[in-house]
């Protein structure tokens, strides 16, 4: 048997096929790795009122429900993918195909389009938003090194690193200060708009003033 095995893996023509296993394997085993660690901590910190069984329960169905969205999507994008350049051929463009298959895994796991979704839509959120921010800085980079490498092409005495650096701390400057006035504005004017954690989190911080004597002003 582990002769068989080894021979179907060794084999090329079952290596798309292999690819498209390995990536929904990789996507479970991090969802899991990542999900089951958070939801431990969190829960040793703030669920102290629950009972261990019922907290480890709910720590390992949480880390099934993120294991199978990454799974999920990597075996609708590697299918996606894989039909596409298939069928695109050596004239297809590969960015594209990139491109369309991240939006159709996109759209069948994270876009929540089924009136009867399947997926844990919390974790689907906490996802989706952290992708967002890093892809926000990812095309702020790639903007910065587009715009210096253009002045350099321009004026070859220019330092394209150096350009590059500038763009990204003024950028970054102006892109964090207005983070915060915004975040600050709706926690006081618009507070039930934000994610309830992050206002209950800005509440404790800055609208906490509830003390009698030193030992709670203090929080003893």
């Amino acid at each position: 048997m582990p002769e068989l095995l080894d021979n179907f893996i060794k084999d090329v023509n079952n290596k798309e096929l292999l690819q498209v296993f390995k990536s929904i394997r990789n996507g479970a085993h991090y969802g899991a790795k990542i999900r089951f660690a958070h939801s431990l901590v969190m829960s040793l910190l703030y669920k102290r009122n629950i009972s261990l069984t019922k907290r480890f329960i709910s720590i390992l169905r949480i880390t099934k429900d993120h294991s199978i969205i990454l799974a999920i999507y990597a075996l609708i994008y590697k299918v996606s993918l894989i039909t596409l350049n298939k069928y695109s051929g050596d004239h297809g463009n590969k960015a594209t195909n990139e491109f369309i298959s991240g939006l159709i895994g996109g759209l069948c796991v994270y876009g929540k389009i089924s009136g009867n979704y399947y997926f844990n839509s919390g974790i689907v959120d906490q996802i989706t938003l952290y992708c967002s921010a890093r892809v926000g800085l990812a095309l702020g980079k790639i903007l910065a090194y587009k715009v210096s490498k253009y002045l350099h092409q321009k004026n070859p005495a220019l330092n394209k690193l150096i350009i590059r650096n500038k763009i990204q701390s003024i950028s970054w400057s102006i892109f964090a200060s207005l983070v915060w006035a915004t975040v600050m504005y709706i926690h006081r004017f618009y507070p039930k708009f934000l994610q309830h954690g992050l206002e209950s989190s800005m509440t404790f911080i800055y609208d906490d003033y509830n003390w009698h004597d030193w030992k709670s002003l203090f929080g003893i």
